[in-house]
């Protein structure tokens, strides 16, 4: 089979120096969004979900999700999970039976296409979204994101999008519509989403303000996830999409 290659990304040094490796807790989410994940793959057809032997992590920070997907996705067929990011300590996570961990810029790396390529809480850190997502969605032939839904009432009100600009680094502000529509940019056919009760994460119950509001949090998700995501937030998306590659018939 033929490898893909081309310009890549833009690497910002706030990830390549491992600044925000220091600081992130990504990895304390890492069951969380894999089980959302599995949600969204057990509702779909054989169709759009063929057995998925091989998994591309892309920004796998610590690792926690990679591990995770080579055990939720055992049902699936996975026989082998590589972990990709650009963070130094990359280099001292330790690769398993079936995991193994790449220091290297995902859009860039000469590939055989993978079945399915994951992007947990990636594409909102990366300048030139659109071109990184094409690049990175090209080498697989499904594609499954996760988005944190910034754009909310809540956070409009108290300014929270100029802070997020540095802690932790989200660049562009996203709802559903604003989600699919970056997928449809970056060249993915969307097949199907669920909204993920974010606030319910380990990191969504840290600070005072997240522990005063999920119980309304809970409350309003009950009635309707898009309420709760369009006043008070907390929400974010799981997202499963196929590149043009899943789109042709296999063989070609």
């Amino acid at each position: 089979m033929s490898t893909i290659h081309d310009s890549g990304s833009i690497q910002d040094p706030y990830y390549t120096t491992g600044a925000f490796h220091e600081h992130s807790s990504g990895a304390a989410d890492a069951a969380f969004k894999v089980a959302q994940l599995v949600r969204l793959l057990r509702t779909q057809s054989e169709h759009h979900v063929p057995r998925l032997r091989r998994i591309a992590d892309v920004g796998c920070g610590a690792g926690a999700t990679t591990v995770e997907l080579a055990t939720a996705l055992r049902g699936f067929g996975v026989d082998m999970v590589d972990g990709y990011d650009l963070h130094p300590g990359i280099n001292e996570l330790p690769d398993r039976e079936n995991v193994c961990f790449q220091r290297v810029d995902f859009a860039t790396v000469d590939v055989i296409p993978y079945d399915l390529v994951v992007l947990f809480d990636v594409v909102e850190h990366v300048p030139d979204p659109i071109g990184f997502l094409r690049s990175a969605g090209a080498r697989g032939r499904l594609v499954a994101l996760h988005f944190p839904l910034d754009k909310s009432m809540f956070n409009g009100l108290r300014g929270e999008w100029r802070k997020k600009l540095k802690q932790p680094g989200h660049l562009i502000c996203l709802d559903i519509p604003g989600a699919l529509s970056v997928a449809a940019m970056a060249g993915l056919r969307s097949i199907d989403y669920l909204t993920t009760p974010v606030f319910r994460a380990p990191s969504g119950a840290l600070t005072r303000n997240q522990k005063l509001l999920n119980p309304v949090r809970r409350t309003l998700y009950a009635v309707s996830p898009y309420l709760l995501q369009a006043t008070l937030g907390g929400v974010g998306l799981m997202l499963l999409a196929r590149s043009l590659l899943g789109m042709q018939p296999e063989g070609r």
